[in-house]
């Protein structure tokens, strides 16, 4: 079973001009601009740990509107997270659930192939 209230203490996160933030027991929120020189090395063993932690089911909303930019290298972190959870074994895999803006095109362009790249490990909505 997944632990929630894990999600919650392990969130929060400040580097450069990005953040990731708990909006809930199931809620991440990434904020700002994912322009980090190395994104995978800085935010990888961070947004692991919030994987091993909604690990067991479910699903873990990602809300990404406030994130107004990410470089192509940046994208890589959210392929990687789609891989852990493939990588998992049946019982402990859940379902990400990316919110997008409406008006983001970086957002419009790039999650579609992030959602078919996941299956149904990976499902968007537009708010």
């Amino acid at each position: 079973m997944p632990d929630e209230t894990m999600i919650e203490k392990i969130a929060p996160l400040t580097v450069d001009r990005f953040e990731i933030a708990s909006a809930g027991p199931r809620t991440v929120v990434l904020k700002g601009e994912l322009a980090l020189r190395d994104p995978v090395a800085e935010l990888g063993p961070h947004l692991r740990r919030i994987h091993d932690a909604a690990a067991g089911g479910g699903e873990l909303v990602i809300d990404v509107r406030p994130l107004a930019y990410v470089s192509s290298s940046g994208l890589r972190i959210f392929l990687d997270w789609v891989a852990w959870i493939a990588a998992e074994p049946a019982e402990r895999r859940y379902r990400l659930a990316f919110q997008l803006a409406k008006k983001s095109t970086w957002q419009a362009a790039a999650f579609p192939a992030i959602a078919m790249l996941g299956g149904d490990a990976v499902r968007t909505e537009s708010l």
